[in-house]
C-alpha cells in the first residue's frame, strides 16, 4: 500500500512548497486514497503536480537522481509496513528507512508514478515510452514535446484498449467508463486502404522490405526496431496480408474490427495488430479510426469534448495502473458536465478498486468534486500564492474537515472562500446597501431603489438575502417614522 505523507521544496532560504497530503497512519483500506488539491489560478497546483512527477521520476531513476533543480528537496511516504523520508540537500542524497539512514538502493519505490491531463499545454514532462522511461508514465495528449495530433490520440487510446483487454483485472472497468457516458461497450477499429490494390494485386516479401528501406530514407524518426522486425517477419507479414483478402474484417477500401467488451470472447484484433501497426508504417493502410456504437455509429473524433476526455484519461489509466501507483491528475473537470463532476471521484475509485493501495492527487478548481470526497479514503489541500514584502511564496494547508455531500454554497464560501456565488454586480448592490443601513444613512430613496432591485433576485424563502433585506425594511420604516 502507497500513500504520500508530504513534499517540501525550498531554494535559495525560500520555501516553494510545504505540503501535507496526509497525516494519519494508514492501514488496509476498501478505496484508492484520493487527495484533491484546490487554490486560485497562479496558485501552483500543476507545477506542484509536476515537480512531484520529475522528483520520483529521476531519484527511483538511481543512475541520475540528481537530475532534480532546486537547492531542498522532501518528500514521505508509506510504502507496505515500511516509512521512508528522502531529503535532497546542496547536492547530497539521504534516505531513510523507518527512521533509520539507508543507502538509495534500500528504498522502495511506487510500481508507478502516472502524469495524467488532457490539456495540450499540460506541465509535465513529455518522455515517449519507447525512450525507455522506467516506472513514469506520461498520459497526456502530446505526441512530442510541445504539440499533440488526432492520429496520436486514437492510437494512444486503442493501445490502452487492447492492453485492458488481455488483463481480466482491468475489463470490468472498461465497461464501467462506457457505461458512464451512455455506450454500450462496443467499438469498431477501422482502417482505410492506402494502396487501394493491396488485396488484388499480391505484395512478395521482398517488395515489403524494399518499401519499407525506402520509408525509412524519407523518413528518419522511424524506430529502426521496425526495419529488424520486418526483416525478420517480412514473410509472415505478407501471409497475413494476403489472409485478409476475402475475409470478414475487410469490407471495400475499409479493414474493420468490432469490439464487445460486455462479452468475454477471443479478440482478433488483439492478435493482429502487430501486422497492422507495421502496415500502417509501410503506409499500406492509415491510421486506425475508432468508431463507438451507440444508436449508430460515430467517429471518436465527433464524441463531445467532455466524452472524449474522460473516455481518453480514464481508458489510459486503467491501462497503466498497476498496485502501489502514484497518479497525478491535472485538472481533471476539464470540459466535464457537473453531474459528472459530482460523480468524477467516485467512479475514479470504482475503476481501480483492484488497485485500491495507490494514492491518486488530483489539482481542480472544481467545488463539486469537493463534496464527493469520501473522509475514510481522501484528503483536502488548500494552495494560496502570497506576497510579503514583495517577496512571492506559497501556503499548503490540509483542510481537517469533512466536505462529503456539502452544498455547493457551502463549500465556495468554506473551502474556496467565495463570499457570494452571484456576480460581482449583485455584491456591489448588496454591499452598499449593508454599507448604508450600517452608517445610517438618510438617503431613503437610494436604500429603497437598492432594496427593490435586489428582492427581484431572491431565489426563495430560505435566501439568507432575506435577512439582510429585512433589516433594510425595518430601518427604512424607522426612517419614516421619524
Amino acid at each position: 500500500m502507497f500513500i504520500l505523507n508530504s513534499f517540501e521544496i525550498k531554494h535559495k532560504n525560500k520555501v516553494i512548497y510545504d505540503c501535507v497530503f496526509n497525516n494519519e497512519k494508514m492501514e488496509e483500506r476498501e478505496n484508492l486514497f484520493t487527495t484533491l488539491i484546490i487554490g486560485e489560478n497562479g496558485a501552483g497546483k500543476s507545477f506542484l503536480l509536476k515537480m512531484l512527477s520529475d522528483f520520483f521520476r529521476h531519484i527511483s531513476n538511481r543512475s541520475k537522481p540528481n537530475n532534480v533543480k532546486y537547492d531542498f528537496f522532501k518528500v514521505e511516504y508509506q510504502l507496505n509496513e515500511n516509512h521512508y523520508s528522502i531529503e535532497k540537500s546542496k547536492g547530497r542524497l539521504t534516505s531513510y528507512k523507518n527512521n533509520k539512514l539507508v543507502d538509495i538502493e534500500s528504498v522502495g519505490f511506487p510500481n508507478k508514478f502516472i502524469a495524467l491531463s488532457f490539456m495540450v499545454n499540460d506541465k509535465f514532462s513529455f518522455v515517449n515510452e519507447k525512450e525507455g522511461i522506467g516506472r513514469y508514465r506520461y498520459l497526456g495528449v502530446r505526441a512530442t514535446s510541445n504539440a499533440t495530433y488526432t492520429s496520436t490520440i486514437q492510437k494512444k487510446l486503442l493501445s490502452s484498449i487492447l492492453n485492458i483487454l488481455s488483463d481480466s483485472r482491468k475489463t470490468p472497468s472498461l465497461n464501467k467508463v462506457f457505461d458512464f457516458v451512455g455506450l454500450n461497450g462496443e467499438l469498431e477499429i477501422v482502417y482505410t486502404l492506402k494502396r487501394k490494390t493491396l488485396f488484388t494485386r499480391k505484395m512478395g516479401s521482398t517488395l515489403l522490405k524494399s518499401k519499407f528501406e525506402s520509408i525509412l530514407r524519407r523518413k528518419e524518426f522511424i524506430n529502426k526496431s521496425y526495419s529488424e522486425e520486418l526483416n525478420v517477419s517480412a514473410n509472415e507479414l505478407n501471409e497475413f496480408i494476403n489472409s485478409l483478402a476475402g475475409s470478414e474484417f475487410v469490407s471495400g477500401n475499409k479493414i474493420i474490427y468490432s469490439l464487445d467488451f460486455s462479452k468475454s470472447q477471443d479478440f482478433d484484433l488483439i492478435r493482429s495488430i502487430k501486422f497492422l501497426d507495421l502496415m500502417e508504417k509501410l503506409e499500406l493502410i492509415s491510421s486506425p479510426d475508432i468508431k463507438f456504437v451507440k444508436d449508430d455509429s460515430f467517429d471518436f473524433e465527433y464524441t463531445s469534448s467532455g466524452e472524449k476526455h474522460f473516455i481518453f484519461t480514464m481508458i489510459n489509466l486503467i491501462s497503466t495502473i498497476e498496485v502501489d501507483s502514484l497518479i497525478l491528475i491535472d485538472e481533471p473537470e476539464l470540459s466535464l458536465h457537473p453531474k459528472w463532476q459530482m460523480k468524477y471521484i467516485r467512479l475514479l475509485k470504482n475503476i481501480t478498486n483492484e488497485f485500491k493501495t495507490s494514492h491518486c492527487i488530483l489539482a481542480s478548481h472544481s467545488h463539486f468534486m469537493v463534496s464527493d470526497l469520501a473522509p475514510e479514503s481522501s484528503s483536502l489541500v488548500s494552495l494560496q500564492k502570497i506576497i510579503d514584502n514583495g517577496i512571492e511564496s506559497r501556503v499548503s494547508k490540509l483542510i481537517p474537515y469533512d466536505t462529503y455531500s456539502w452544498s455547493a454554497e457551502n463549500i465556495l464560501y468554506e473551502v474556496f472562500k467565495l463570499r457570494t456565488t452571484r456576480n460581482s454586480y449583485f455584491e456591489y448592490d448588496l454591499t452598499n446597501l449593508l454599507k448604508m443601513v450600517s452608517e445610517q444613512s438618510t438617503d431613503t430613496e437610494s436604500i429603497s431603489q437598492l432594496q427593490k432591485k435586489l428582492e427581484k433576485y431572491v431565489f426563495n424563502e430560505n435566501d439568507p438575502i432575506n435577512v439582510i433585506l429585512s433589516q433594510s425594511r425595518s430601518y427604512l420604516e424607522s426612517l419614516r417614522d421619524d
